[in-house]
């Protein structure tokens, strides 16, 4: 194994094997048992991709509640803070908000790397779908759908437009276990 790439926090033996057999892969499920670091292994790889330079934003689309985890608890527990981030927990009630509007600008134009963190639930509202498409195409991104198999049934709303995520991004992680 190359080791070119410096952990933030030490990984486990089977995360660090699922590291350099994935890393560079466009696409990848991780259905790891819960609790056997599936977060910290998809923090790595973009953290690696974006020191790169093959990425400059993060997706996160995870249930309600989760995906603020990855902001409160993961991204600060994994990712080394000298590399600054914007992270963007995006909230629904929120959206309409002048305010809210700017600051969510603001993550687009950021010039390192930019992170938004969305719930499925939000998906199917129209000011979080044009939020997702808005940021996907502005940015080289690193889509991850947590607890994917909320996205299992194909006929749903919320799998077709989290397939449709898919297509706008440069990277793509599965999660589930």
């Amino acid at each position: 194994m190359i080791e070119d790439f410096q952990f933030y926090t030490k990984p486990m033996d089977h995360q660090l094997k699922e590291f350099y057999n994935s890393r560079d892969n466009e696409y990848y499920a991780f259905t790891f048992e819960m609790g056997t670091g599936k977060t910290k292994l998809t923090i790595d790889q973009f953290i690696y991709l974006y020191g790169r330079q093959e990425i400059d934003g993060v997706l996160v689309v995870a249930p309600n509640g989760v995906h603020q985890n990855w902001a409160i608890d993961e991204l600060p527990k994994h990712c080394d803070p000298s590399i600054h981030r914007k992270v963007f927990v995006w909230q629904t009630n929120h959206a309409g908000n002048k305010g809210y509007q700017r600051e969510f600008e603001e993550l687009l134009e950021y010039p390192q790397l930019a992170v938004l963190l969305i719930n499925y639930d939000a998906l199917n509202t129209k000011r979080g779908l044009k939020a997702c498409e808005s940021f996907l195409r502005q940015r080289a991104t690193f889509l991850v759908l947590d607890e994917s198999h909320r996205i299992k049934t194909p006929g749903a709303r919320r799998t077709k437009t989290a397939l449709q995520l898919g297509k706008l991004s440069k990277y793509r992680r599965i999660l589930t276990g």
